[in-house]
């Protein structure tokens, strides 16, 4: 396929000329979403991430700490959850987990989401996006779905950058754009 230089600048945002970028693929899926209503997710919810040092566990706590290898598609496996500090909690409330929040896996195995459906204490690591205070027009669920859909997987995979571990950083995962419907076809 080739690109000129003039669409580079339309085509995305980033500048990006890599070629998996701009495989044939995710340019249709792109131009799709692109000619119907969609928003970014910046503009309906904001988006954090957890802890960046190293965390403080404690198996006494009750406060859930979850990483990115809880988090699956629309589920969250609290099988091997691992239980943090109220003082790490505290430390990091920006990363505090509220009952439907929405969870995005960003390292790793990038792109899984799931709503934080429980009534519980909770906060995550740096591998998982928090998308929080969403627009009441959106639904957690909704948006959940919407990302583990191919809508939401094209741009997780065509924005993720690294080989070993891919990673979204949270610039990217906050320029994602859903639709206020899944009727996209």
């Amino acid at each position: 396929m080739e690109i000129k230089l003039s669409d580079l600048k339309i085509e995305n945002e980033y500048f990006r000329i890599d070629s998996e970028f701009f495989k044939k693929t995710f340019v249709e899926l792109d131009k799709k979403m692109r000619i119907k209503e969609c928003y970014k997710i910046s503009d309906i919810a904001i988006v954090t991430d957890g802890e960046h040092g190293s965390p403080i566990l404690d198996d006494n706590s009750n406060i859930v700490y979850l990483s990115g290898n809880n988090i699956l598609e629309n589920m969250i496996n609290f099988d091997d959850v691992r239980y943090c500090a109220l003082e790490l909690h505290n430390k990091n409330l920006r990363s505090a987990l509220i009952y439907e929040n929405v969870l995005m896996s960003i390292v790793g195995t990038v792109g899984r989401a799931a709503v934080f459906n429980k009534n519980i204490i909770g906060n995550t690591d740096r591998n998982v996006a928090t998308i929080k205070k969403l627009n009441e027009c959106f639904n957690p669920y909704y948006l959940s779905t919407f990302l583990n859909c191919k809508y939401g997987k094209f741009q997780t995979k065509r924005f993720s950058t690294g080989n070993v571990q891919p990673l979204l950083n949270l610039l990217q995962v906050k320029n994602m754009r859903v639709r206020a419907t899944l009727n996209i076809a």
